[in-house]
């Protein structure tokens, strides 16, 4: 156990390593893709369509950056173990280490937007609440059990069917509309709420809402993510321990 926890903060400082290496911005990067989109959406959304949305720049902020921690995840799933494939012929590790690297890279670069969402929270006059003891853990807890599943399954998968790029590209598109990122979840009409029930990301992304616009948690929705999470980590556990011998081939 502590030799694959060293092996996955050595993997971790090489993730965040390359990531900024000879880069001129850095950490600035981490904030700069979803802030651009946040301003397009807003011009779109609230100034060309005029939508009535309350505290809009804040429902947007709250919904990009927690997506941009997913959905980065799960696009640079497919390529995890194929980059790696220098050292899955020659070493033997854990292969599963890669995975879980990969996605604290990215939450590590969510963590350190946090500041940006903090400053939109004071504008728009939120501040952090005794909830938060219990919120913030549980909504990065949901985060990484859904992100870790999908990885799993993703990765695994890829490896046998190149395709599966293309496909989570596209899912991920498809399911950032789904979402409630955009748009609060509240808007949804009724007799389309059950879309979000089958959405693994919806639940997500209101328990991240409700830390930091001081919302009422959506209990619902939450233990469908909740459920979603458990299924897909315990779905890509056991794909990944049932391929895994044939990486090293295949690759």
């Amino acid at each position: 156990m502590e030799h694959t926890r060293d092996l996955v903060i050595v993997l971790l400082q090489k993730e965040l390593k390359v990531r900024y290496q000879a880069t001129v911005l850095g950490y600035v990067w981490s904030v700069l893709q979803p802030l651009a989109m946040a301003m397009v959406f807003l011009f779109a959304f609230k100034i060309v369509l005029k939508n009535n949305v309350e505290d809009y720049p804040l429902v947007l902020i709250t919904g990009l950056f927690p997506w941009q921690w997913m959905s980065n995840s799960v696009n640079v799933a497919s390529g995890i173990f194929l980059a790696n494939r220098n050292l899955l012929k020659r070493v033997s590790f854990p292969r599963f280490t890669l995975v879980l690297a990969a996605a604290l890279n990215e939450s590590a670069h969510f963590l350190f937007c946090l500041p940006v969402i903090g400053a939109f929270m004071v504008w728009y006059g939120h501040r952090p609440t005794l909830e938060w003891f219990w919120l913030v853990p549980s909504a990065f807890a949901l985060q990484t059990i859904v992100s870790v599943g999908l990885m799993l399954i993703v990765s695994t998968a890829n490896m046998f069917f190149r395709d599966m790029e293309r496909i989570v590209a596209l899912g991920m598109m498809l399911a950032f509309y789904l979402t409630p990122i955009i748009y609060p979840a509240d808007i949804v009409p009724e007799n389309l709420r059950w879309i979000m029930y089958l959405n693994p990301f919806a639940g997500v992304t209101g328990l991240w809402r409700a830390v930091f616009q001081n919302r009422p948690v959506d209990v619902s929705l939450t233990a469908a993510s909740v459920a979603w999470g458990i299924a897909l980590l315990t779905f890509g556990t056991v794909i990944y321990n049932r391929y895994k011998w044939r990486f090293a081939e295949v690759v």
